[in-house]
């Protein structure tokens, strides 16, 4: 872990009232800032090497009650796992289910915890807290403090973070959506204050560019608003992780540097609400697509000829959006089975679609409804229609997932709307605009807005039925 990496206590959630006593430590979660030691229960963590909402790493650890703690044990550039049982730390080196390495007893079973670099060393180690007093220790042993101040006031929410990226880690205070936050281990006036987020908010601590400065995240339900400035204002990304239930914390969980996100679920997680009905095929997806996604893309890797060589040749990129689970290669394999019809725009020998997973003409991506609205603006999409713009062919995940009511209510099929809107938008790529129905009964031309309305005309997901 690099000198400026600030681990954190698990518990996100607690109430503020947890600094006050060893009770309240097992408290009900509720919004406040990472403080070092409160709430959180469960024996699963799910650890996000990539701020991008998708675990990465699953492990099991310690009991379901235990006071679980984050840190860089070793000073090797990655956070791992501790537990507290009174007063009695037991340190993991590696994110693996097992025995811990080491352990060490430290101050009082009702101490409050924070962990940290006190020293810039880049190992981390613990401090207690009694009211507004700490007492910090430089190494991970059992034995008397090194440093002792006061800071703050008796009621504060404390928070714990390296604010100025010289590599050793300081003290914060939050009372409501304010922050003061002291630069030396001394007692005295912030160096820094600021507003962000909201007083009811849940405030996580972390670099998470890799500059060496740590600052603020947010945690409202399942998204995540990070921002990599100590400055007011919003978010600079905005990620969704995990259950509402979950109780986030940070960490760097693959050395790189970054911190990122881990969730720990509580053993008898409420019962999740019954899925979406199950579509008739999944065409690649496995599960409900979600509301919102990363907002980066996986391209689909391999490539495959255009099957009529003497046409005009679309070379076309599929990607699918990172948090969207799905068989990458068997949806490709269907938005081309698609575009190479018979009934398709090459019909008469115009054009021809080769798939590509580097340069290409177009675009064409799967997408959450969240992201959708973004990539599609100023077009208004409002999470359900998909679009073209420019060279990009931007579908909407669930619209493939569960069609499109006007278009199955009229007697359309699943598979038949998937056919519709992959030939609409790359009908708009090839220049074609909008049309009308041209007659009650008739089948609808691909380019009419079929998810929209039908208008008395027939379900058609081809440009040559």
């Amino acid at each position: 872990m690099l000198p400026t990496r600030t681990p954190r206590r698990l518990g996100a959630l607690a109430a503020v009232s947890a600094l006050a006593t060893l009770a309240a430590l097992t408290a009900p979660a509720s919004p406040t800032a990472a403080t070092g030691e409160v709430g959180g229960s469960g024996t699963e963590f799910f650890l996000d090497d990539d701020l991008d909402g998708v675990t990465d790493r699953h492990l099991v650890y310690g009991r379901a009650d235990d006071d679980v703690l984050t840190g860089d044990w070793d000073g090797n550039g990655t956070d791992t796992l501790a537990v507290r049982r009174g007063q009695v730390y037991h340190l993991r080196n590696t994110l693996t289910s097992g025995p811990a390495d080491r352990q060490i007893a430290y101050g009082r079973a009702a101490d409050v915890v924070h962990v940290g670099d006190w020293d810039g060393d880049g190992t981390d180690t613990l401090a207690v807290r009694r009211g507004n007093r700490y007492f910090l220790s430089n190494t991970l042993t059992s034995g008397n403090a090194e440093i002792e101040l006061d800071y703050g006031r008796a009621g504060d929410t404390v928070l714990v973070g390296d604010w100025d990226g010289d590599g050793t880690d300081t003290l914060a205070v939050r009372r409501g959506n304010r922050y003061f936050l002291s630069n030396t281990l001394t007692s005295g006036n912030a160096e820094i204050e600021l507003d962000y987020g909201r007083a009811g908010d849940t405030v996580l601590v972390g670099d998470w560019d890799g500059d060496g400065t740590d600052t603020l995240a947010v945690r409202r339900g399942t998204e995540l608003h990070v921002s990599t400035t100590l400055a007011g204002g919003n978010a600079d990304r905005t990620i969704s992780f995990g259950r509402t239930d979950d109780t986030a914390f940070a960490g760097d969980w693959d050395g790189n540097g970054a911190d990122t996100f881990g969730l720990r679920r509580p053993a008898a997680a409420p019962t999740p609400p019954p899925p979406p009905p199950t579509p008739p095929t999944n065409g690649g997806l496995v599960g409900a697509p979600p509301w919102s996604g990363s907002g980066t893309f996986a391209v689909v890797p391999g490539s495959v000829p255009a099957p009529n060589d003497s046409a005009r040749t679309v070379r076309v990129r599929i990607e699918t959006e990172r948090g969207i689970s799905v068989v990458r290669p068997e949806f490709a394999d269907l938005v081309m089975t698609t575009l190479n019809a018979s009934r398709g725009w090459g019909r008469h020998g115009a054009v021809s679609f080769a798939r590509t997973d580097g340069p290409a003409d177009v675009v064409l991506r799967l997408t959450s409804p969240a992201t959708v609205d973004r990539l599609c603006y100023p077009l208004n999409t409002n999470g359900y229609t998909s679009c073209r713009v420019g060279t990009s062919v931007v579908i909407n995940a669930n619209r493939w997932a569960y069609g499109a009511a006007p278009f199955t209510n009229a007697g359309g099929s699943l598979t038949s709307y998937r056919d519709y809107v992959v030939n609409h938008e790359m009908g708009h790529f090839l220049g074609h605009g909008h049309v009308r129905c041209p007659a009650p009964g008739r089948p609808a031309p691909v380019m009419q807005q079929q998810t929209l309305g039908m208008q008395g005309c027939v379900p058609n997901g081809w440009p040559y039925p």
